[in-house]
């Protein structure tokens, strides 16, 4: 299995790219997609940011408002640091249960 990795700044051409490995017949695995997964309500994730940050950062139907979320961790830098430190090791996790079940099934995949 080969695995390759896209980064890059906002509309630097990586949903374009992955497109393009697509069409040959690669598997995606979009880690945008990822991080909306592990903040559903219930989830892991999504119980130690309400612990840390509140309810009050929650919808009525109990999903993470992204933006009043954004407002309180991008002006203090260690809030910040904090919502890391719950959301990337959650990505990372999800990210390799991907990476097994391609593999288990398509052992040569890209």
């Amino acid at each position: 299995m080969i695995i390759a990795g896209l980064t890059g700044s906002i509309g630097s051409g990586k949903s374009t790219v992955a497109g393009f490995f697509k069409s040959l017949g690669a598997h995606i695995i979009d880690w945008d997609i990822l991080a909306h997964e592990i903040f559903l309500p219930d989830r892991k994730a999504w119980q130690e940011i309400v612990l840390y940050f509140g309810a009050e950062i929650l919808d009525k139907d109990r999903t993470i408002d992204r933006q009043k979320l954004a407002g309180v961790v991008f002006n203090h830098p260690d809030k910040l640091k904090k919502l890391n430190q719950i959301t990337h090791p959650e990505i990372m996790k999800e990210d390799k249960k991907k990476v097994e079940k391609i593999s288990k099934h398509d052992p040569d995949a890209v």
